[in-house]
């Protein structure tokens, strides 16, 4: 029997500084149901939309999807934020019964739009329910969040920091380690976010491996700028989930056995 719950794992976007841009979230729900609930059943859902800004709500708003005949209405969702310093806003869906099938469907793209007219896309956050942070912490007790490649380059002003978010109760105290062996640490209080630059651990035209852990999961985006001018950012990619599964495996006589008889038949042919 297929499990069903009330809601899906609320999602988040990062709300940049006004001076870098204004933060375009939308959503398309009759994609976002086909995901998480296929059957599509006739109900009306809750949609909240909170904004927050320094431990405070900014704004919320309530909406009524009404899914009647496997369409929804109203479908989309389209909202422009602007505020004086890094915040992000949260999207969360529920049902009166339950109803959805799958926590975490993808969401989308917000976009970021620039003063100058270009933009640059962000994918969304899962509040919650993400398998991989699951079993990662499973494994080795500590979140982690990596990036394979930050980097630094003051000849080509290139500067890269990340925009961290907290969207807890609680204080998170994050640890960010690169591979080069520095290592810094920056306090995110409750319900707020950051842009924070990496230039602590990053060395200049290297590029680094960065590792983010914390005393509670954090939420974060790679954010790539102009080094004399974070408000011109160029590029925003979320940050990777760290994969603690095992990567060895014990092989035991028959699964030996097994491989050496594939490896005979493919040489006699018979084995594809």
């Amino acid at each position: 029997m297929t499990t069903t719950f009330h809601y899906i794992a609320p999602h988040l976007f990062p709300i940049f500084p006004e001076e870098m841009g204004e933060t375009i979230v939308g959503a398309d729900f009759e994609t976002v149901l086909m995901q998480a609930a296929t059957e599509m059943m006739d109900i009306d859902l809750t949609l909240k939309i909170e904004t927050f800004m320094d431990g405070n709500v900014m704004s919320s708003e309530t909406e009524i999807l009404k899914v009647r005949d496997k369409k929804v209405s109203p479908r989309f969702i389209r909202r422009t934020y602007t505020m004086p310093r890094c915040g992000y806003v949260v999207l969360s869906l529920t049902a009166p019964e339950p109803y959805f099938h799958r926590l975490k469907p993808e969401f989308g793209y917000a976009i970021l739009r620039r003063p100058d007219g270009g933009f640059t896309t962000i994918i969304a956050q899962a509040k919650y329910a993400v398998h991989l942070i699951i079993d990662a912490i499973r494994e080795t007790g500590t979140f982690c969040l990596v990036h394979p490649s930050h980097y630094m380059d003051r000849a080509r002003n290139t500067g890269n920091s990340a925009f961290l978010v907290n969207p807890y109760e609680g204080q998170i105290v994050a640890r960010i380690a690169a591979a080069n062996g520095r290592v810094f640490k920056h306090r995110l209080n409750s319900n707020s976010a950051e842009l924070v630059s990496l230039e602590p651990v990053l060395e200049d035209g290297v590029p680094n491996c960065v590792m983010y852990t914390g005393n509670n999961r954090l939420i974060g985006w790679d954010v790539r700028h102009k080094l004399d001018e974070s408000g011109s950012v160029y590029n925003v990619d979320h940050l990777e989930y760290y994969r603690a599964y095992p990567t060895m495996e014990n092989v035991g006589v028959r699964r030996r056995a097994e491989k050496a008889v594939r490896r005979a038949l493919r040489r006699m042919e018979l084995w594809f």
